[in-house]
């Protein structure tokens, strides 16, 4: 399966409250690259699958990363959108793995198989927690905003190697 982590596009300078952070013109361009860059791939992993799509997105409920993932969908389909509370700045990596892991593994709805490819759109800390947690060899790299981690996660073994790496512009 083809995991993506996302850390949102550059927003407005922090406020309170912190979710309703908007994306700047930048933020947005950078997010639009992404998907442009996820468009034009073709990824090959170990199960020769190919990334013509992304089937599951998992976003955080924040402002600023809502209008990323619609950004990335100007370039790329995106067939479905779960907002997950779990994935916010001060989300849990372990749990976000468990999580990335059930929906890799199992049905999410009886009609539709397992996703072969999930984008998951969130924040620093988590993002460099996350990527870290389930893609070896990965340490922990700080992602600036718009980096995207592409990745071929093994559902058998709960890991993911690296497949490539976006630097947002």
């Amino acid at each position: 399966m083809i995991l993506m982590i996302m850390r949102h596009g550059q927003a407005e300078n922090f406020r309170e409250p912190d979710h309703t952070r908007a994306l700047t013109k930048f933020g947005v361009a950078q997010s639009e690259e992404v998907g442009k860059w996820l468009a034009g791939s073709t990824i090959k992993t170990s199960s020769t699958n190919t990334l013509s799509k992304v089937e599951l997105a998992l976003v955080s409920p924040y402002l600023r990363t809502q209008q990323t993932l619609r950004s990335v969908g100007r370039h790329i389909a995106i067939d479905r959108q779960v907002t997950i509370d779990a994935i916010t700045p001060t989300g849990n990596a372990s749990q976000c793995a468990d999580l990335i892991h059930g929906y890799a593994t199992d049905n999410y709805n009886s009609e539709q198989p397992a996703p072969e490819s999930i984008l998951v759109v969130t924040h620093m800390p988590l993002v460099s927690l996350l990527a870290d947690k389930v893609c070896v060899e990965f340490n922990a790299r700080i992602f600036e905003t718009a980096d995207t981690l592409l990745c071929d996660y093994d559902v058998d073994k709960g890991i993911a190697t690296q497949i490539d790496f976006y630097q947002g512009m």
